[in-house]
């Protein structure tokens, strides 16, 4: 009887003891941010992104900018296929407008994303027998695209113009592709992928995912457009270095809304 007993606690204290590890596991995921340059850690400061899309007379705000004038259209996914669906595409397409101003400059910045996703699907040929089920085919992405273009017109330098660029392909019939940058046509920003998973650590459930953009070695800024846990995609932050002048933040603030706004390709999925 006392072994019996011994038994249970040893069981009950062996599952909450495994409860709390998932829970710190869970807890740590959530406290993550993306793994950025140590010179951007030291020399930015961290801006808490306020996201308020209903009713406001701004709809993004961290630190000084502020994103006004917000018209977003997103379209219904679409979905098209041969006779016996073993050929799917679908499609969606966001667009947004939106004014960016700070304490001198302002921006007129518009953007979209094309997302086009074909993949062969196996066709169930038979019903299932005894739990079985029998198919033709296998199910294959062939190609997927994530396309996201925004312009930037600023009052800056007699009406700079920038443009943000990122592509990302990948599939059985394609060559892949990544890239992302911000250019002026002369300046070319490069813009990387980040996560909070150190190389060779073990992939989180949900980690904190985001970009960061450097130019001749030099880390600019970052933002994080999730921040890890289950409740991530409402918690977002950008690092912004001290020292740039204030020009070049305004046109990096500027390209880090339209993505804060945007669906981006997912920095886990391009690494």
């Amino acid at each position: 009887m006392k072994i019996c007993c011994l038994c249970i606690v040893f069981f009950v204290l062996n599952i909450a003891c495994s409860d709390c590890l998932v829970s710190a596991s869970f807890a740590e995921s959530q406290r993550k941010n993306i793994i950025i340059s140590d010179e951007l850690l030291t020399s930015a400061e961290v801006l808490q992104v306020k996201l308020n899309l209903k009713k406001s007379k701004w709809g993004v705000r961290f630190g000084n900018y502020y994103a006004l004038e917000i018209e977003m259209d997103a379209s219904e996914p679409r979905e098209s296929s041969n006779f016996i669906e073993s050929k799917v595409e679908t499609s969606v397409k966001n667009e947004v407008s939106f004014m960016l101003v700070s304490d001198l400059d302002s921006a007129r910045v518009t953007g979209l994303t094309n997302i086009v996703t074909k993949e062969n699907r196996a066709v169930r040929i038979l019903k299932d027998c005894w739990g079985v089920g029998f198919y033709l085919g296998n199910n294959e992405i062939r190609r997927h695209s994530h396309f996201l273009s925004s312009s930037i017109n600023t009052n800056i330098i007699g009406n700079e113009y920038w443009l943000l660029t990122m592509e990302l392909v990948y599939g059985s019939s394609v060559e892949d592709i990544s890239k992302a940058y911000l250019s002026n046509g002369t300046r070319k920003i490069e813009i990387v992928p980040v996560i909070s998973t150190k190389t060779g650590d073990r992939p989180k459930m949900y980690p904190a995912l985001g970009y960061e953009f450097i130019e001749n070695g030099k880390s600019l800024c970052a933002v994080q457009y999730h921040s890890g846990g289950m409740l991530g995609l409402f918690k977002k932050r950008v690092w912004l270095r001290f020292d740039l002048p204030s020009d070049i933040k305004f046109i990096l603030a500027s390209a880090m809304t339209s993505m804060i706004l945007l669906q981006v390709p997912d920095s886990e999925e391009v690494q």
